[in-house]
């Protein structure tokens, strides 16, 4: 083993036998900053900010003043990156401890005023007591001292002892050494450890291993198997079933099930084999026809009881039985064995469901393909803990229930600008030991949070899932999932490919969320002053090309560049129109209208110098006509329809009408139905207002849109009359007057 000297503050290597006497050090890991490493003692750089750390100087300081030459802190006296050398150190460590001349305590959370027999000073609620390989560093030392954040003594292990018992639960012959820890049985001391936590999952069995008396290797990314090796290292080593007294299984993750169990008189020892647990057990069958193994150990309060552990049979044959420790049933107590109850040797098997189980906790992997010809880029996942950006992997695990779908949603952003993005929805789920993957395809404004869409999932319509397709104008996208093997482990490759065609339908995340009443600052979003500037310049451009080769629309320019205060009223009224709505819409319609250019002049002729109908599409396609209808502004739909803007376009594929059915607004669309709008234009996905007025329960509107013969019988794409979609949202009222209409169901 390495030790400092306690003069030079440097390291020097000792062998059995010739190890002097030396002080140890017991304390909780603070940051890497604050620690003093091996590497660090090593090269000499043992001083941080020019101060020597506290740790060691308190230490070296307080052994210089015992007597002693040497100390040994775990933080510098190990290579750590050695892991033979670690190895070696962990199964010795009880051992150095307990041969320590004295063991020093140091407190980094309790201060120089705190009372440490005040159950509420900070002694009683210190990290010391809550870590796990502070246990053994407790229970080994023959010598302990106490020593607040200041090196200021506070007393020993047996002046603290009342106190220690109170915080800790051990007893205090265990923790001054009169009963030997090998007294105490296995259960017992599993529950001292029961509350007690380590940073790696590993280290809750490795701090044990002196405690136990036992020895086995490090295996660093074992997780839970560190502990089940344990367990199977103590019954090599036991005669004590009480190790059998706490948990759901032959061997658990963790101690924490344990409970104040000792141990009665001795029994023949058992012993794990392929994968079974072979011991001589009696059996007690209950009137409820339940099987408990009576045990040799039972409650320190009740002399006359045992542990029973739950059994179920599996297979018979001889003289032996096959069992298992059924999941979801528990140690109970009961009355200790009788003659009339008999006693088999039999085999204790891990649970019969263990496949399904290990399926139902293993993390699964998504992989992303990388796609050059669609020159895409994921950009952004939820739940973001699940992306493994560096390595294109989207982790996750099943849920412990077992048939819970999990959900994880993806964005992807093409690398040129002016795109819509790709929402890609993956779905995973496992029933019993079958695993089913699916994915849905959508897309999306670049402005939706990913977040909203994320968590609004559930509330979308039914037939937004479903497409593994997807198209946002200028790339046709299909999404593709390919089950591959490593390691014996199956991962998923998520594969991104272009499409010669754009499919027949198309899902934009926006919209659905825009129809839920969950994007209120969409249209805010979309008027961003640097998508206006680009929005705008293309618009000029078109202008100025239309301006040149259309003598008509030079003509419509002369007209309304002579109508200067009638465009300067209808801007205001447009901005006080809209402001008496939704504000934030407003004021994107407002700038999107109106602020392309810096001029007033040019800011009047954006509205209408875009060609005959006097439309302006946005990213999504949607008209100033069709937002000002949607938001219910029928003053700015008066000035539009004035303009010349048409009323049955179909650029946006949302036309006004279905704005403004949809959202209700009756006098809107009574204007729009007298200026000429057709009732039953079809837009997006086969949609016509009534679809729209129905799908949201606009009692009114259905009512005036049958007055003016709108069709009962049309169906969307997916199938979907009026009458399905109001039933289908639970809108009773429109569902009566529909089948009043004579709307067959």
């Amino acid at each position: 083993m390495r030790l400092i000297n306690v003069e030079t503050f440097k390291l020097e290597e000792f062998f059995e036998g010739t190890v002097p006497p030396f002080a140890i050090l017991s304390h909780t890991w603070g940051n890497d900053n604050e620690e003093v490493s091996f590497r660090n003692i090593e090269e000499g750089k043992i001083e941080k900010a020019g101060i020597r750390p506290i740790k060691l100087e308190g230490c070296c300081k307080q052994a210089r003043k015992d007597g002693l030459r040497y100390a040994w802190i775990d933080t510098c006296c190990i290579d750590k990156a050695n892991a033979v050398e670690l190895g070696e150190a962990i199964n010795s460590m009880f051992q150095w401890y307990r041969h320590a001349s004295i063991c020093y305590t140091y407190l980094a959370d309790v201060p120089l005023d705190d009372n440490p027999r005040n159950p509420k000073s900070k002694f009683f609620s210190s990290r010391w007591f809550e870590r796990g390989w502070t246990l053994q560093e407790l229970l080994g030392p023959k010598k302990l001292h106490f020593y607040n954040s200041e090196w200021c003594y506070l007393g020993t292990k047996s002046e603290m002892s009342p106190m220690i018992e109170k915080i800790t639960g051990i007893p205090r012959l265990f923790l001054l050494g009169t009963a030997e820890l090998r007294d105490a049985s296995v259960a017992q001391r599993m529950s001292w450890a029961a509350k007690r936590v380590t940073k790696r999952k590993e280290d809750i069995a490795y701090c044990l291993l002196g405690i136990f008396g036992v020895m086995m290797p490090m295996i660093y990314g074992e997780g839970d198997q560190a502990f089940s090796r344990l367990q199977q290292e103590i019954m090599r080593e036991t005669t004590d079933d009480s190790i059998l007294a706490w948990g759901l299984s032959i061997t658990k993750s963790t101690p924490n099930s344990s409970t104040e169990v000792v141990s009665g008189e001795s029994m023949n020892s058992f012993e794990i084999f392929g994968g079974s647990l072979r011991i001589h057990l009696p059996l007690l069958t209950t009137e409820a026809g339940e099987t408990f193994g009576l045990l040799k150990c039972g409650s320190a309060h009740n002399a006359e009881q045992v542990i029973g552990i739950p059994l179920e049979i599996t297979l018979s044959g001889g003289l032996s039985y096959d069992y298992i420790r059924p999941q979801g049933r528990y140690s109970v107590l009961l009355p200790k064995a009788t003659p009339k109850v008999s006693t088999k040797d039999i085999h204790i098997r891990k649970e019969r469901h263990s496949k399904a189980l290990a399926a139902m906790n293993r993390r699964y992997w998504f992989y992303i393909e990388e796609s050059v010809e669609t020159n895409l880029e994921l950009i952004d996942v939820e739940p973001r803990d699940r992306w493994q950006k560096d390595n294109a992997m989207i982790a996750t695990a099943a849920k412990s229930d077992g048939n819970a779908i999990q959900r994880t949603t993806t964005r992807f952003r093409s690398r040129n600008e002016g795109s819509g993005d790709f929402i890609v929805v993956l779905e995973f789920e496992v029933r019993g030991s079958q695993m089913d993957v699916r994915c849905h395809v959508m897309i999306s404004s670049r402005e939706t949070p990913l977040e909203n869409v994320a968590q609004n999932l559930l509330n979308m319509r039914q037939e937004a899932f479903g497409n593994q397709s997807a198209s946002n104008g200028i790339l046709h996208l299909c999404v593709t999932l390919r089950q591959e093997f490593v390691a014996g482990q199956p991962m998923f490759v998520v594969r991104l490919a272009a499409m010669p065609r754009s499919p027949e339908v198309t899902v934009d995340a926006t919209w659905e969320l825009q129809q839920l009443g969950l994007e209120p600052k969409l249209v805010r979003r979309l008027g961003e002053e640097a998508k206006i500037c680009l929005e705008a310049k293309g618009l000029a451009q078109q202008t100025e090309e239309m301006i040149t080769n259309s003598e008509p629309i030079k003509g419509q320019l002369e007209v309304v560049e002579e109508k200067p205060s009638r465009l300067g009223e209808g801007r205001r009224l447009l901005v006080d129109g809209l402001e008496k709505g939704s504000q934030e819409g407003s004021q994107e319609i407002d700038q999107l209208t109106f602020r392309g250019n810096k001029t007033e002049h040019q800011q009047d002729k954006l509205l209408l110098e875009t060609g005959s109908d006097g439309i302006i599409a946005n990213k999504n396609k949607w008209t100033p006509l069709s937002i000002a209808a949607g938001n219910g502004h029928i003053e700015v739909v008066k000035l539009l329809l004035d303009e010349g803007t048409s009323l049955n376009s179909t650029a946006g594929e949302i036309g006004p009408l279905q704005w403004a059915s949809a959202s209700g607004h009756i006098e809107v669309v009574k204007l729009l139905l007298e200026r000429g709008a057709d009732v039953n234009i079809v837009g997006i996905n086969g949609w016509t207002p009534l679809h729209s007025a129905s799908h949201r329960g606009r009692v009114e509107v259905v009512k005036l849109l049958l007055e003016k013969g709108a069709d009962i019988t049309t169906t969307n794409k997916n199938g979907w009359t009026p009458l399905s979609m109001a039933s289908g949202n639970g809108h009773i009222a429109v569902v009566k007057l529909l089948l009043g209409k004579g709307a067959l169901p």
